[in-house]
C-alpha cells in the first residue's frame, strides 16, 4: 500500500541551520538535527546536504554524529549519519573557507544581499533525505487486514511500515 498525505504530519526530523559570515573569505556553519521520533525507534541514512557559495573551497568540520566532508561536485556540505535513535540530536560545527574574488563578498555568493539587492531568503534550502523503519509520520494505523487466500496461504501478523524522506527541505 502506498498513500500520500499532506495535512498533519508530526515530522520526524528538525534541522537547525545557521550560517554566518565571518570576513570575506570565511563562513561559520552550524547544524543540529533533532529527531522528534520515539526513542525505540531508529533512523538509517540520514544525510543532511547544505548548499555553499561557489567560491567555496575547503571545510573543517566536527560532527557529534557521522562524517561530513565539502563536495564540489554538488557546492554543498554533506553530513552523513549512518544510524540515529529516535529522541537524540546531532550536531555539526565548521568552517568553510571560500575564494576571494575581486567582486564583493561573500554576501554576494552565500545569500544573494549587499550589491545584488536579494535577500536572505534567496539562498538555497538545505534538504535532508533519511528513512525511518516502523514509523508513520502521517499517525495512520493498521486495526486489522483480512487475507482471502484460496491456496492455503498462511499469513504472518505484523505490519512493516517504513517512513522514506522524499523531498525534504529546511530554509537556512
Amino acid at each position: 500500500m502506498r498513500y500520500r498525505c499532506a495535512d498533519a504530519v508530526a515530522l520526524p526530523f528538525r534541522l537547525l541551520p545557521v550560517v554566518t559570515e565571518v570576513g570575506r573569505t570565511r563562513l561559520e556553519v552550524s547544524l543540529r538535527l533533532k529527531a522528534t521520533f520515539d526513542a525505540r525507534l531508529f533512523a538509517t541514512g540520514v544525510s543532511v546536504a547544505l548548499p555553499l557559495p561557489p567560491t567555496a573551497a575547503a571545510l573543517d568540520a566536527v560532527c557529534s554524529h557521522g562524517k561530513a566532508k565539502y563536495d564540489p561536485k554538488k557546492g554543498a556540505l554533506v553530513w552523513k549519519i549512518k544510524r540515529l535513535a529516535g529522541g537524540s540530536e546531532a550536531a555539526l560545527s565548521g568552517v568553510v573557507t571560500c575564494v576571494a574574488t575581486t567582486r564583493g563578498g561573500l554576501s554576494d555568493a552565500a545569500s544573494g544581499n549587499a550589491a545584488s539587492g536579494g535577500s536572505s531568503s534567496s539562498r538555497p534550502p538545505a534538504s535532508l533525505s533519511f528513512s525511518v523503519p516502523m514509523f508513520s509520520a502521517s499517525g495512520l494505523r493498521v486495526q486489522y487486514l483480512k487475507v482471502w487466500e484460496k491456496s492455503n496461504y498462511k499469513v504472518d501478523k505484523w505490519v512493516r511500515k517504513l517512513c522514506v524522506s522524499g523531498d525534504f527541505s529546511v530554509r537556512v
